[in-house]
């Protein structure tokens, strides 16, 4: 909580994404995601990726594909 909190302290409110996914199939329980906006790990999460395809020279799917129409 001490790293988090200090980011939102000057926000009202909306700084939270809630969004409902309806209810589970096996209990019939709510099911939702709740995120905090302005996240770092998914921004971090992308960087790896990137940084892992470029030092592997790895393609994605569609850039496979693309080659192999040229």
């Amino acid at each position: 909580m001490r790293t988090v909190a200090p980011r939102f302290k000057d926000l009202p409110a909306g700084f939270t994404k809630v969004e409902l996914n309806g209810r589970r199939r096996v209990d019939k329980a709510e099911n939702a995601i709740i995120e905090i906006l302005g996240n770092p790990q998914m921004e971090f999460e992308k960087n790896e990726e990137l940084v892992t395809r470029q030092e592997n020279n790895l393609k994605t799917f569609w850039e496979f594909e693309t080659g192999l129409l040229d």
